[in-house]
């Protein structure tokens, strides 16, 4: 038998390890936490009147009458919508749409409700908000990790996770909608994936699809957008022939078959089709005349749009150049860890043609902010990295 002295050796570089992730995580989570409650506080809403129909679903499934969970349901959304303000909200007004496909665009997303239906018992409909903000835990776990892994630096994931929730994407990380899990779920699987790609590993590749899986059952659009963004990635790996791209190849392949399976059991329980979701932003959710073709008309809607808002992001450098950065860093870092990262960032930008109205913008990019906060601390490793042996030579030569 080795002695004791030989196996406390061995087990100390893991236990440091250990210890280093144990403090990595209380950080991020401490620092989500904080910046969580400030952003509460100051911010005029946190949420849209989506939030009625995820809380209508949540307390339904926690046994709630209908009448009593419509009414707690519409007053929860008054105090979302004006947190400040004193009154109350009748439920009748806040059912946009009776058309059946409007109801299952919502339980299409029934992994947040559902989760939140389990805190209901213990403090009511206000479980959205638990759910909401262990979200926003996890997802800045998630990326904190995924830098870590990629530079070695708890620093570096520490500033990720801070970045992500102090951005302008950040905000919906706290709000009572499906976009704070659905950020998670997608943070999770982009970190699995990129871990996959980098190492290899069936377990990670599991992971990834078990959070793919998650977010199909959270956000349907976003789902679909990365499941094509891991097929890019793939068909990218395989033309600029990386040494990776047959695992690229697996994970596109894998995602692939689950969106098959994701696809098959919405026709199977009459939810909507992406027809159906076209078809809902051009009949203004089903109160108007279905359209003939309503994908063609959705397209040509978009392109309308693009051209008449292009012109407004001069206004708003400072964003540019935030996303620039990010996105430089992820460049500049060129391993094959941040090519989901890469992929999503162009991926948020495309899922504005699956709502093209200017208000909800910054919503629907809200993924965008998870490969900006990536990529940011990239960028300053990177910068880090090329200055740090001219200011050796220079201390150097000092010294002499």
């Amino acid at each position: 038998m080795p002695p004791a002295e030989g196996v406390t050796a061995a087990r100390a570089p893991v236990r440091h390890a250990l210890r280093g992730r144990l403090a990595l995580a209380g950080a991020v989570a401490l620092v989500t936490l904080l910046v969580g409650a400030i952003r509460w506080n100051v911010e005029e809403r946190h949420a849209t009147v989506d939030v009625f129909y995820y809380a209508r679903e949540a307390l339904t499934i926690a046994g709630t009458p209908q009448p009593v969970a419509d009414a707690e349901a519409a007053q929860f959304t008054f105090q979302m919508l004006h947190p400040h303000a004193v009154g109350t909200y009748a439920p009748e007004p806040l059912f946009i749409s009776t058309d059946p496909r409007y109801q299952g665009t919502f339980w299409q997303r029934i992994f947040y409700p559902l989760v939140s239906a389990a805190g209901v018992p213990f403090v009511g409909v206000n479980a959205l908000i638990v759910t909401a903000w262990l979200s926003a835990v996890v997802a800045a776990l998630a990326i904190a990790f995924a830098v870590r892994m990629g530079t070695g630096s708890s620093f570096l994931g520490f500033l990720a996770a801070l970045f992500l929730v102090v951005m302008p994407g950040g905000r919906y990380l706290y709000w009572t909608l499906a976009e704070a899990p659905m950020l998670a779920a997608l943070a999770i699987a982009l970190t699995a994936a990129g871990r996959y790609l980098l190492n290899g590993g069936r377990s990670t590749a599991v992971v990834a699809l078990v959070a793919l899986a998650v977010l199909g059952a959270t956000k349907i659009g976003n789902f679909d957008v990365t499941v094509l963004e891991f097929v890019a990635v793939a068909v990218l790996a395989a033309v600029t022939r990386r040494s990776w791209w047959r695992r690229a190849a697996t994970i596109a392949a894998a995602s692939s078959g689950l969106a098959g399976l994701v696809l098959g059991l919405n026709a199977v329980l009459g939810l909507p089709s992406a027809v159906d979701q076209a078809q809902d932003f051009i009949t203004n959710h089903f109160r108007r005349p279905d359209h003939r073709n309503p994908v063609r008309d959705l397209a040509l809607y978009t392109l309308r749009f693009v051209r008449a808002h292009i012109h407004e992001l001069a206004g708003v450098p400072h964003i540019l150049l935030t996303v620039g950065a990010g996105l430089g860093g992820l460049v500049l870092a060129g391993s094959a860890w941040v090519w989901p990262w890469l992929a999503n960032a162009a991926g948020s930008v495309a899922l504005v043609a699956y709502h093209p109205v200017r208000s909800p913008l910054d919503r629907l990019t809200a993924p965008l902010w998870l490969s900006v906060a990536v990529g940011a601390p990239l960028l300053l490793n990177q910068i880090w990295l090329r200055f740090q042996p001219v200011m050796r030579r220079r201390l150097a030569g000092g010294s002499a």
